[in-house]
């Protein structure tokens, strides 16, 4: 039998309710500060105290990790403010997050497994399982940094297991937007889709409706499922219910990019130059503004190369030489872009973990990386430029 949730869903995936309708809704994270602003109006108590901590923790989840300083200094300074060792657990999970965007991954790493642990002890199994779920992403990084690809998964597992023990549908959804992410990486198509249609399922038994503020992020995965299946349709339509649905202002950004350069790159695959051209254009703009919105943006730089790389196809394919030079070009500069911000980024990561020869001989084979890169572009400049020029 449908609940109101669920014939909310249904209408708006049939098309019987149209986007405005939800474009007007309060961001989720203005609405987790208006519950900052009402607690802090009632007397003070433990409970009150926590309530306020796991609200500013709530705001960090909900922007870019580059993004969210002012809320980790919130809940450091409400931290002090009560003297909590609830929130100085909390405070070591956002800790330990911009320590490993930072490149410090060891001392990362240490301070989210102390924090986790801490939070698994004192039964905060939800923000525990967030804490792993992150730690994962950190521990991917150093996964494809050392060319090894077994293990960290677990995290997410774990992750999972916590926040059903939890019993809060919003971090259970959470969970498993993680899982679905590691499944789109590998191409798992039909496992995305079925992750995504539990998420579904959660969030519409869900009588608390917390975890409808993720509900967007089910149909970002059912729609980039169906895509990977070649069935562009009905990737469409969870596509339009992802954007309608999605209400944090980073993740409406990134969602826009995600979804614009994922069918500029299945309309390339189809030989649709044309199509994916205009694609290509949207997740550029989308792009700016992501990067005008979020300051730092991390990955900015890859993004753009990545764009700029279908445009350089797209254009050979329609076989429109001066753009395709013009787009090969810009490659070929951001390319030594992302290659110099490869060698920054790990630069310390080295010094932490390898002995000084190694850590010299790695650095070499990242130079040596970009030189050929450039090697490469050039030569492939100088073939276009002879055949289509002279």
């Amino acid at each position: 039998m449908f609940n109101k949730l669920n014939l909310l869903i249904l209408f708006c995936f049939l098309g019987y309710i149209p986007s405005p309708a939800y474009s007007q809704l309060t961001s989720i994270p203005d609405s987790l500060y208006s519950e900052v602003v009402s607690l802090k109006k009632r007397p003070v108590s433990a409970e009150r105290n926590n309530q306020i901590l796991t609200l500013f923790f709530e705001l960090i989840i909900h922007y870019h990790p580059t993004g969210k300083g002012n809320w980790r200094d919130s809940l450091f300074v409400y931290t002090k403010h009560f003297n909590s060792e609830y929130g100085r657990n909390l405070s070591g999970l956002a800790r330990a997050e911009k320590l490993c965007l930072e490149g410090n991954l060891k001392e990362g790493t240490a301070v989210f497994l102390k924090s986790i642990s801490n939070l698994e002890k004192t039964h905060n199994y939800a923000q525990a399982a967030f804490g792993l779920l992150r730690l994962g992403v950190a521990n991917e990084r150093m996964v494809q940094n050392s060319n090894e690809k077994d293990g960290y998964p677990i995290y997410y597992k774990k992750g999972l297991a916590l926040a059903n023990k939890s019993k809060q549908p919003a971090y259970q959804v959470l969970a498993l937007g993680y899982i679905a992410s590691f499944n789109q990486d590998k191409n798992n198509y039909n496992e995305m889709i079925n992750i995504g249609n539990k998420m579904l399922k959660v969030v519409s038994e869900d009588k608390t409706h917390s975890a409808l503020q993720y509900l967007g992020t089910a149909y970002k995965y059912l729609g980039f499922g169906y895509l990977g299946l070649e069935k562009e349709v009905q990737a469409k339509k969870y596509f339009h219910l992802a954007r309608i649905w999605t209400r944090s202002p980073g993740r409406n950004l990134y969602l826009d990019y995600s979804i614009h350069q994922s069918l500029a790159q299945y309309y390339f695959q189809h030989k649709q130059f044309k199509k994916s051209l205009v694609e290509s254009d949207s997740a550029l703009i989308s792009l700016i503004r992501w990067k005008a919105d979020i300051v730092a943006l991390a990955d900015s730089d890859k993004y753009l190369g990545d764009i700029y790389e279908l445009k350089y196809k797209n254009y050979k394919g329609i076989e429109k030489i001066d753009s395709t030079l013009f787009y090969l070009e810009k490659l070929f500069v951001q390319r030594n872009i992302n290659i110099k911000n490869e060698l920054d980024k790990n630069y310390q990561e080295f010094n932490e973990k390898y002995g000084t020869k190694e850590k010299e001989i790695q650095i070499v084979e990242l130079n040596n990386k970009s030189l050929k890169q450039e090697s490469k572009l050039r030569s492939i400049i100088d073939i276009l430029n002879t055949k289509f020029l002279y």
